[in-house]
Formats: C-alpha cells, sequence, structure tokens
C-alpha cells in the first residue's frame, strides 16, 4: 500500500482514529530493501508533522484537560492525561527530527515534562504528588516548524542512531544513561506512526510496531525502577540497569529498517 494518505471518510485526525489499530504488528517479515527512503522527501515531512499536530490539538481540549487535572485523581483521569501526553511526544519527536533547530517550543517542552512528572505520581499519596498548578500551561502555544533540508535531517537520525550505538556497547548502564537510550527509541517510534496509520497492515505498520515493542520493553524496564523510587523502595539515581542481550539483538536488528526509511542506507 502506498503511503500517501488513503482516502477515507474519518470524522477525527487519521492518527487519533488508527492510534491502537497501528500498536498491532502485521504478521509479515519483511526485507529492509522492501521499504523506500520516504523521510528524504521533504513534503512528506511537513506531512507528518502537519498530521501529528492535528491528532494532538484533537485530543487536547484544555477545559476539558483542566478539569481532570484540579478534580480527584481517577483512573479516567489518569488515561486521558496520559493520552495527551503520548500524542504530545509525537509532535515532539516530529519538532526533533523536522525542525531546523531540532527543538519543540519551550513552552511546549515544559508542558509536556511537567505532565510527565504528574503522570509518574498521579495516584500516589497527596504527600508524594506534584500539584496540578506546576504543570506548566500551554497557553499561546504556536504549533509551527521551520523545516530543515533532508541533508540536515539525515545527519540528525545519523547521529542519534549513533548515540543508541554507543550506548548499547555496554552490558550495564547507569539509569540515566538507559531512559536516555529508551527516549532514543522512542523518537523513531514516534517518527513512524502518522506513516503507520497511513499504512496499516503493511511493511511501514510493521517497522513502527516493531520498534514500539521495542520501546515499550525499554520503558517497562525504566518504569519499574521509577515505581520502587516513589514508594522508597530504592534511588533511582544510583541504579544501574541489565541491557539483556536480546534487547541489544533487537535493536540491531531493526536499525538497517530504520536506517532505509530516513536516507541513510
Amino acid at each position: 500500500m502506498s503511503i500517501e494518505s488513503r482516502v477515507e471518510n474519518l470524522s477525527e485526525p487519521i492518527l487519533v482514529a488508527h492510534f491502537e489499530e497501528i500498536r498491532i504488528k502485521p504478521d509479515i517479515e519483511p526485507r529492509p530493501e522492501d521499504f523506500s527512503s520516504i523521510f528524504e522527501d521533504e513534503k512528506y515531512r511537513k506531512h507528518c508533522f502537519d498530521e501529528a499536530s492535528k491528532a494532538f490539538l484533537s485530543v487536547y481540549n484544555k477545559e476539558k484537560f483542566d478539569e481532570y487535572l484540579n478534580v480527584e485523581p481517577s483512573n479516567e483521569g489518569k488515561d486521558y492525561l496520559k493520552k495527551v501526553r503520548k500524542f504530545g511526544l509525537i509532535l515532539r519527536a516530529m519538532y526533533n527530527f523536522f525542525d531546523e533547530n531540532h527543538l519543540c517550543p519551550e513552552n511546549f517542552q515544559q508542558f509536556l515534562f511537567t505532565l510527565g512528572k504528574y503522570n509518574d505520581r498521579y495516584l500516589l499519596k497527596k504527600s508524594k504528588s506534584i500539584k496540578p498548578q506546576d504543570v506548566a500551561e500551554l497557553d499561546g502555544l504556536e504549533i509551527s516548524v521551520n523545516l530543515s533540508g533532508s541533508k540536515d535531517f539525515k545527519e540528525y537520525a545519523k547521529e542519534i542512531l549513533s548515540q543508541i550505538d554507543g550506548l548499547i556497547e555496554k552490558p550495564v548502564l547507569p539509569v540515566e544513561s538507559f531512559h536516555d537510550l529508551r527516549k532514543k527509541v522512542r523518537l523513531f517510534a514516534s517518527l513512524m506512526q502518522v506513516t503507520a496509520a497511513e499504512n496499516i497492515g503493511g511493511n511501514l505498520n510493521w517497522l513502527f510496531a516493531s520498534i514500539l515493542e521495542l520501546s515499550v520493553m525499554l520503558g517497562e524496564k525504566h518504569d519499574e525502577l521509577v515505581r520502587k523510587d516513589l514508594i522508597g523502595e530504592t534511588d533511582y539515581h544510583s541504579s544501574k540497569v541489565e541491557l539483556e542481550e536480546f534487547l541489544v539483538e533487537k535493536i540491531r536488528y531493526l536499525e538497517p529498517f530504520i536506517r532505509k526509511v530516513v536516507g541513510l542506507s
């Protein structure tokens, strides 16, 4: 199936409509040579950014967000606040890859950072929670991007892959380094989300789901350390994390596919 947007009568952005569906990995076994360098196309990069922007603005409703932020914690509230942050992280990744400065707006960065801290502590006792007013405001946010050229985009992607390769050389990592590895892998998963939503059941859906699967594995290890730190079982900052060989092998297996779609093969 083409990477071009499928003609559908959707009442919401394609990424929102198919957010759960693309997390199911198709039962196929593509090869790197089955992929093309789709992200070399500047128009396609802009398209992905625009779709991620639409998705975030569709999910983030300020009135609803503020309500859940300021009422008693609930499972419904937890799910909604996490959903807002998930779509925010996808948009931030698009800024990282596509913007000429490889940065998102400062107030958006602070919003995602403080919301993440709040979500980590959401269902804990109030004495260990950050306050709703600590979550940064999004007032005045302008979602626009100054696209970098294809060469600059590829250099950025190449640098992130190089950093990943450096991190997986060691069998045990300080927790901050492990968290950095997790974030860099998640960057590539976020990069592929719109693409997967427009290629459900195809090779690009498979690649996204495969990278996400790896990201989730790394995230579960990291989140367990965060949980133990929050309840006082361990000290997060002094922790070290074993990087099992199967995780390293999975990263190395997926790298040629990633290199192909970003134009580095």
